[in-house]
């Protein structure tokens, strides 16, 4: 299992992991959509390219995952794959594949309003990299 979900009072949390860092934000991506549609109702139809920096690796986290959310909430664009192609230092570059939003079609779980900081955390582990994060649903 990549990812699952954390209980939280008024908000949903995810813990995410990944062999590599590169793959844990391969898989953050895939808890956030899993978050707001059913991802296999989603077709990769066209990609987007996206580059984020971080003043450190939590924020870095959680600019990556609000870049994704804003693709979602801003531009109608939902993701089912993210490829991480570059993970240098405090900035990530990613290409997510999608396709324009069907609420009928693509079913949605929830409306995700924000990332958030609030418990937002990323380490690197014995196994490999974990992170955590938490929406504002």
């Amino acid at each position: 299992m990549t990812f699952r979900y954390l209980d939280h009072t008024a908000d949903v949390g995810c813990e995410v992991t990944g062999k590599t860092r590169r793959e844990l934000y391969e898989n953050g991506a895939k808890a956030l959509f899993s978050l707001v549609v059913a991802p296999h109702k989603v077709e990769e139809r066209e990609e987007i390219n996206l580059t984020v920096s971080g003043i450190d690796e939590v924020d870095l986290w959680i600019t990556y995952l609000r870049e994704l959310l804003c693709l979602a909430n801003v531009r109608g664009f939902i993701g089912r794959s993210v490829k991480v192609t570059s993970c240098r230092g405090r900035q990530i570059s990613a290409v997510v594949r999608g396709e324009k939003l069907d609420f009928v079609r693509h079913r949605p779980v929830r409306e995700v309003k924000a990332v958030t900081y609030h418990r937002a955390e990323v380490k690197k582990t014995p196994q490999g990299w974990c992170g955590r994060f938490i929406c504002d649903v």
